[in-house]
């Protein structure tokens, strides 16, 4: 069945009273991010809340095995399990990645008719390294299974540059949607790898119904 949820106040108030997260508090706590962007950010972050990191691509792997293999996760809260499509998807569901960064999911939009997953995330807090170029970032991910053990990938994030120290400016971060755009077709490349290997035998595309 197709449905699309997102972490509203209801929603907020409901896996809070379940003991899942502090919801409320932490997206607040970590909001500046998204509203006051520093000049740096400003520089290559026009619009908060539109992507500085857009694009599409297909995938040689399964959408269940892309979904688990292209970045390392810690689950801190689990959220909502009626929403749940994948270990890695529900809304509500807390994250800590291998870069240490925190990300909420604030919403999981699943079409069964395309077999598509679209992910809504934003960061809550984020570790050095990381945060040495990065204040934090939100968007989204789509994937939709084409069979024959491909999947589309469909990208949109807002990510803020920081700056390594207050007296230097980092070719990096002035390019940080180029960079960032490119670590992740990397991410993507090592899946293909992954899943091109001789194991590969061991996993399937995510079953239709």
């Amino acid at each position: 069945m197709s449905f699309n949820a997102t972490l509203d106040e209801t929603a907020i108030d409901r896996l809070t009273k379940e003991g899942k997260y502090d919801y409320a508090g932490e997206l607040k706590k970590y909001d500046d991010w998204s509203t006051v962007p520093n000049f740096i950010s400003k520089l290559v972050c026009s619009n908060p809340v539109e992507p500085n990191i857009a694009f599409e691509r297909i995938v040689d792997a399964p959408m269940d095995f892309l979904l688990s293999k292209f970045v390392t996760n810690e689950e801190i809260a689990s959220g909502d399990a009626a929403t749940s499509k994948h270990e890695f998807v529900a809304l509500g569901q807390v994250l800590k990645t291998q870069d240490g960064v925190v990300e909420v999911t604030t919403g999981v939009e699943w079409n069964e008719e395309a077999k598509s997953l679209k992910r809504t995330f934003r960061t809550t807090e984020i570790d050095s390294p990381t945060s040495f170029c990065i204040n934090g970032y939100g968007g989204w991910i789509k994937t939709t299974d084409l069979g024959g053990n491909k999947t589309k990938w469909e990208h949109g994030v807002n990510q803020h540059a920081t700056l390594a120290h207050p007296l230097c400016c980092c070719c990096c971060c002035l390019y940080w949607n180029k960079v960032g755009g490119y670590c992740l077709q990397l991410r993507l490349n090592d899946v293909e790898k992954k899943f091109a290997a001789p194991t590969k035998d061991e996993y399937v595309s995510m079953e239709r119904e």
